[in-house]
């Protein structure tokens, strides 16, 4: 094909057909504005042929230096090449780039690329790899593997031609998109094309930000990012420091574009212990304890809302004990990674107050209200295997095989369609969850209450003294 690109070399001196052995540009067809056809007629630099012609191997063949490039479609990691379609889907005809490889692996000194974009974005607005781990089934190979020469992308050129299936996998791996490249190392491993020590001769590239806060850190790379509660001397007590830099990171992993999952977790033994006691004896005062009540459970409510209005999916990983506003941040996530011995416990009752952080509308939602009811009444240690009985838990796992688990289950989300998972948790949402602004507007407003009473002070004195507490009902 002619076109209007060629006319700028040849008219650049670019191209001049000297190396060739027809001195002219040859082309079976050509596509153009009316000026470009007046550009093209009677100009005996520019000679058209028969399509069976310009692209028979054997007339290709005649030329030294021959260089051919052609683009495709997809390419998968034995060098298997589609210009028309995946799976049974045409999107275009063969065209002629088979006929010119063969030709220019004949030409003295010929060499061929195959140029393909790393990615597309599919019309479900998912970004997905164009080297893949192998062609659909059904798809048309347009270039078969034995005559791949050179292969090119955005992040590179390789040489692939007489190499094995092994080495040519790793070559292309490395020069697909970064983004693709470790899942397309694990697919190659199980299909056996290509073996662990080969991670070595990959090069992974990936995006790390790391920020280290007083009380919280955050980690991003490859596009999960891991949000810790770093107190560990407290459990992780959420006092007012560490619900503001907790709301901080999770707000900036929620604007962040490059952040497609979140893990949420505490250092140590522990996720968090909940309400920070010695913080809450400082307010001494009804003034200051109205305040500091006020203050905390809106904060821990705002974390809350934080991870359900992020349309990205947050996982809690538990190992330890999840108490108080503790346990309900992990309700608010959208999965639980859980290790054995964890212990959950609604212990508000147990001081003389009533759930926050959304605890109502969280806990209901997930277990019903009349075991909801029991769980907040009561204030009993849910063990992990009552947590899993009552679907409170995605995953169960030993505490070794924690890390490794919650990793494994954030990668799978991480390859999932990014815009499919957002629509559906807005939707899961409002389904839900829509009380959830609601219900923690009159938690604020019951944690006042309850903070000013008998019982909440005789709760706090009994858990300093670790004894029984004796409610009088005032």
């Amino acid at each position: 094909m002619f076109t209007q690109s060629m006319r700028y070399l040849g008219e650049k001196g670019a191209v001049d057909n000297s190396q060739k052995e027809v001195k002219a540009s040859a082309f079976g067809f050509a596509v153009g504005t009316k000026d470009f056809y007046q550009y093209m007629h009677k100009n005996k630099d520019i000679r058209q042929y028969l399509i069976n012609e310009v692209n028979h191997p054997l007339n290709v063949m005649k030329n030294k230096n021959m260089v051919s490039i052609n683009s495709c479609i997809s390419i998968d990691l034995t060098g298997q090449v589609t210009s028309e379609g995946l799976g049974h889907r045409q999107i275009s005809g063969t065209g002629g780039a088979l006929d010119y490889v063969k030709g220019v692996n004949f030409a003295e000194n010929g060499k061929s690329f195959m140029v393909v974009e790393s990615t597309k974005t599919n019309k479900s607005g998912e970004v997905v790899s164009n080297i893949l781990e192998s062609l659909p089934e059904g798809t048309p190979v347009t270039v078969p593997r034995s005559e791949i020469d050179h292969v090119v992308t955005e992040y590179g050129l390789v040489k692939i031609k007489n190499l094995t299936f092994r080495q040519r996998a790793i070559a292309l791996i490395n020069i697909a998109h970064p983004s693709f490249r470790k899942s397309l190392a694990s697919g190659a491993i199980s299909k056996g094309l290509i073996k662990e020590v080969d991670l070595e001769k990959i090069e992974f590239e990936t995006v790390v930000e790391k920020i280290d806060g007083e009380k919280v850190s955050y980690q991003l790379e490859d596009g999960i990012c891991t949000i810790t509660l770093n107190d560990e001397k407290s459990l992780n007590a959420l006092d007012v420091k560490l619900q503001r830099e907790l709301l901080k990171f999770l707000e900036k992993a929620d604007i962040d574009s490059r952040v497609k999952v979140v893990i949420l977790t505490g250092a140590g033994g522990s996720f968090s212990s909940g309400g920070n006691v010695k913080e809450m004896r400082k307010a001494n005062t009804a003034n200051a304890l109205d305040q500091y009540s006020k203050l905390s459970t809106k904060n821990v409510g705002a974390v809350s809302l934080a991870i359900r209005s992020m349309l990205k999916p947050v996982i809690e990983k538990v190992r330890g004990s999840a108490a108080g506003a503790g346990m309900n941040i992990a309700l608010a996530c959208d999965f639980r990674i859980v290790a054995e011995g964890t212990k959950f416990i609604e212990a508000f009752v147990n001081i003389g107050l009533m759930p926050d952080a959304g605890g109502f509308s969280l806990l209901t939602s997930l277990v019903g209200p009349a075991k909801a009811t029991e769980l907040l009444y009561f204030g009993n240690v849910i063990s992990a295997e009552e947590a899993k009985s009552l679907g409170l838990i995605t995953e169960l796992v030993s505490t070794d095989n924690l890390d490794e688990a919650t990793l494994k289950f954030a990668q799978k989300l991480n390859l999932l369609p990014t815009e499919s998972l957002r629509r559906m948790k807005d939707l899961i949402n409002q389904v839900s969850y829509s009380n959830l602004p609601s219900s923690i507007n009159r938690e604020v407003e019951g944690q006042r209450a309850l903070a000013q009473s008998d019982d909440f002070n005789e709760g706090m004195n009994a858990f300093i003294q670790k004894r029984k507490p004796y409610f009088q009902g005032k």
